[in-house]
């Protein structure tokens, strides 16, 4: 037990001290890692102190992470000085912090069958509650094994490849203001500015993410990256409906492959490829980035974002969907 601590521990202290190093390592392993999965005490709580400060906005370094551990008066200076100190002098390679993670996720697993199997063991199981342990196991180990949403952030190229092959088997504005490219409304909003948030609300299937959706292909144009998370359709539906507003083809044809139907003009059949492979060459160099993850958090948003250079504008459809890393009153806050 004690070598399966020794290592746990390592790698709790890689984990933490890689990110302390170089704060942008946190996007590698702030989608599958839980201050739950920590063993030990103060390691858990140095994660939690990072996560705090990366919701709140806040660069993470020694410092930062040093002040929020000591400002509750929990944490002694010196020792926690020394505790990040060696965190940050045991780390290898900040290049393998996915490894120090999933070592750590895996050693919290092992801890949980552990727990399992003590509680069968005393607690035992006997005729007449058989089938309510073996749903309670089943359930917790269900729970334990099944693997989370790992989506990242693709690019619409990749995408667009994917795409296709499941198609042939069957002068400057400001730097902190993005366009929408409708004059009228940039007229009335002089633009979207950084920081701004603009909540785009109207009656179930009035056209809200196509509408969404050519605003971050006009923003796109513009040489700015867009960061489009969709939490309701897959990345592939979105660049279907891409694919059918600027190729002028209905959604209804490209989701029958009616283009691929001999019973139709081979003309018509032939123009339409053309436009889809037109279309396509042009959305390949866009610097749209869609992420169809769901219950994404705000936090996990925030973390991808800050790692995007020359970001124009980030679109979330839809807010009701997000989670939340905060508790709160209500739904609504």
């Amino acid at each position: 037990m004690e070598t399966y601590n020794e290592i746990a521990q390592s790698a709790e202290m890689c984990v933490v001290g890689s990110i302390l190093i170089d704060e942008r390592a946190l996007v590698n392993v702030i989608d599958t890692l839980k201050p739950e999965h920590f063993y030990f005490d103060n390691l858990k709580d140095c994660y939690r102190a990072i996560l705090e400060l990366s919701s709140e906005g806040k660069h993470i370094d020694f410092v930062s992470v040093l002040k929020k551990l000591t400002a509750k008066g929990n944490y002694d200076e010196v020792q926690t000085k020394r505790l990040l100190l060696d965190c940050a002098e045991l780390v290898p390679s900040i290049i393998q912090i996915k490894n120090y993670a999933e070592t750590v996720i895996d050693s919290s697993k092992a801890r949980k069958l552990q727990q399992i199997g003590m509680k069968l063991t005393f607690d035992g199981a006997h005729a007449e509650n058989a089938n309510e342990v073996a749903d309670e196991v089943m359930g917790e180990l269900y729970d334990l094994l099944s693997e989370q949403c790992k989506k990242q952030l693709q690019s619409i190229d990749n995408i667009g490849c994917q795409v296709l092959e499941s198609y042939r088997n069957t002068d400057k504005d400001l730097e902190n203001r993005s366009y929408t490219g409708f004059s009228k409304l940039d007229e009335i909003l002089k633009g979207m500015s950084a920081g701004n948030l603009i909540i785009l609300a109207a009656r179930p299937k009035i056209g809200k993410t196509a509408f969404a959706l050519s605003l971050a292909l006009n923003v796109a144009k513009l040489d700015k990256t867009v960061a489009f998370y969709s939490m309701e359709m897959e990345s592939s539906e979105i660049y279907g409906r891409l694919l059918s507003s600027i190729a002028k083809i209905p959604m209804n044809t490209l989701i029958d492959r009616r283009f691929n139907d001999k019973k139709r003009s081979q003309t018509i059949r032939d123009e339409e490829l053309s436009r889809i492979e037109k279309v396509m060459t042009d959305l390949k160099i866009l610097p749209l980035k869609i992420n169809d993850k769901p219950n994404i958090s705000v936090n996990e948003i925030r973390t991808q974002c800050r790692m995007i250079k020359n970001l124009g504008l980030i679109v979330v459809d839809y807010l009701q969907l997000m989670k939340s890393t905060k508790k709160h009153d209500n739904r609504n806050q």
